[in-house]
């Protein structure tokens, strides 16, 4: 089967389990895991902080990226027991428990980039620079804990929920090319994301308010598993199709795949398409 006869399958008959599996990729790029695995010591910085102290400071910016890194790295190796946990719960339900997670993480990030910018204690009445520096120091400290949270939430709960989505829905002749295309969309994602967010948080208000932003893609995603995405908790790649496409359309176009492969009277073909095909 030729390339061009691929995509067409794709656009013309399977193009709504097409569109979930791009949407699925764009939400798990645009939530901006990758900015912090990029960027986590200049976003730490951000916070006014200079973790290493002015003499150490490359040292400092090195220790906060490793903390970033090791944090999705341990997760990811959690994920193994999440990704075994699917095919019983399903990637939805895995996503619905993750995303709100993630949400009050980035609302977290928000804050306490604002506070540690801009808050003032309010035990500080008399003007005292070491408790207001004492304040922010927490603040700090808090937001670390916040990316922390993030980073391990995205790696344990949405990193094997969404790039399984397309082998539950997409035939398997067309899997490798719904791959790639969603492949493509994510890293789209990730070059249009990461090319301007050092810019947004080097602004004196885009370093917070950019973390509402994520909170609000986050919320889409959040709204996009909820109502969009099918529950394919123990489904195999067939009774997914029917649900999305159609039982007739799913025959039809089965039939037509075997007949063309010359299977029509081979063991791989079920009744029901035999019987699309008599």
């Amino acid at each position: 089967m030729t390339i061009a006869r691929k995509y067409s399958d794709l656009i013309t008959v399977y193009w709504k389990p097409l569109l979930l599996c791009i949407g699925l990729a764009f939400f798990s790029q645009a939530l901006g895991t990758s900015a912090f695995l990029y960027y986590g010591a200049e976003i730490f910085l951000e916070t006014g902080a200079d973790p290493a102290g002015e003499t150490d400071h490359e040292h400092g910016a090195d220790t906060l990226d490793n903390i970033t890194i090791v944090t999705f790295v341990f997760g990811s190796f959690i994920s193994i027991g999440t990704a075994s946990m699917i095919p019983t719960v399903g990637r939805r339900n895995v996503l619905l428990v993750a995303l709100p997670i993630v949400l009050a993480a980035q609302c977290g990030l928000a804050y306490t980039m604002y506070m540690s910018n801009y808050g003032d204690s309010e035990d500080n009445n008399n003007g005292d620079h070491a408790d207001q520096d004492e304040f922010k120091e927490m603040e700090r400290f808090l937001f670390i804990i916040f990316l922390v949270v993030f980073m391990f939430t995205v790696a344990t709960g949405l990193a094997p929920a969404v790039w399984g989505l397309a082998s539950d829905v997409t035939p398997p002749y067309l899997l490798t090319t719904a791959c790639a295309i969603c492949g493509c969309i994510a890293w789209l994602t990730n070059f249009a994301l990461n090319s301007v967010f050092l810019d947004a948080i080097d602004d004196p208000n885009g370093r917070w308010f950019v973390f509402l932003i994520l909170a609000g893609i986050t919320a889409g995603a959040y709204a996009y598993a909820r109502w969009v995405l099918p529950d394919t908790a123990a489904l195999s790649t067939r009774e997914c199709l029917i649900d999305i496409i159609g039982k007739e359309k799913y025959f039809e176009e089965m039939a037509k795949l075997y007949e063309e492969s010359g299977l029509k009277y081979s063991d791989v073909v079920d009744d029901d398409v035999r019987d699309a095909l008599d």
